[in-house]
């Protein structure tokens, strides 16, 4: 279910967080993560991005970070500030964490079309029970940026509920 609007990103860490639960974040990242989150009830978890990796994030760090109040992961591939783009392995080792660990994940995909090297791989063609949640932009593709206007994209259940988030804020 594909829900529209400005604030995708917030509205489902909104619609989706809870007092105590724990949401990873790359780091480096979009310094607006770390701001929409400040808001949500839920405590940032930074996970390291390291340049001798490519950027790519190493599940077993990953997996060392997990506990039982972790609810969400972030990832952005293509990634801002990096540029990396995540090779299908990555993004299926990271769905396969999420899958073992009942986490959601959330998948800021604002460059899928803007990739010089590699091959975009988004999340939810590998998961499609509602975990993922995949979140566009056509400000990038369209160079429209001044405009802010996205979407995401998510299972039914929760997308209900990013929609009432986005009645009530915006």
């Amino acid at each position: 279910v594909t829900v529209g609007g400005v604030g995708g990103i917030a509205a489902a860490l909104l619609a989706l967080l809870e007092p105590g639960d724990e949401v990873l974040v790359p780091d480096p990242a979009w310094p607006n993560y770390r701001l929409e989150l400040s808001y949500s009830p839920a405590r940032m978890v930074p996970y390291p991005l390291y340049a001798e990796r490519g950027f790519v994030p190493d599940v077993a760090d990953l997996a060392r970070l997990v506990t039982p109040r972790t609810k969400l992961l972030i990832v952005n591939s293509p990634c801002n500030p990096t540029g990396a783009v995540f090779p299908c392995p990555a993004v299926e080792a990271i769905v396969g964490l999420c899958r073992a660990h009942d986490l959601y994940l959330l998948s800021d995909e604002c460059y899928d079309q803007i990739v010089f090297e590699g091959e975009h791989v988004s999340p939810a063609s590998l998961w499609q029970d509602g975990h993922v949640i995949s979140a566009f932009t056509f400000s990038k593709t369209y160079a429209m940026t001044g405009y802010r206007v996205g979407y995401v994209v998510t299972g039914s259940e929760l997308a209900d509920v990013i929609n009432k988030v986005l009645e009530a804020t915006m």
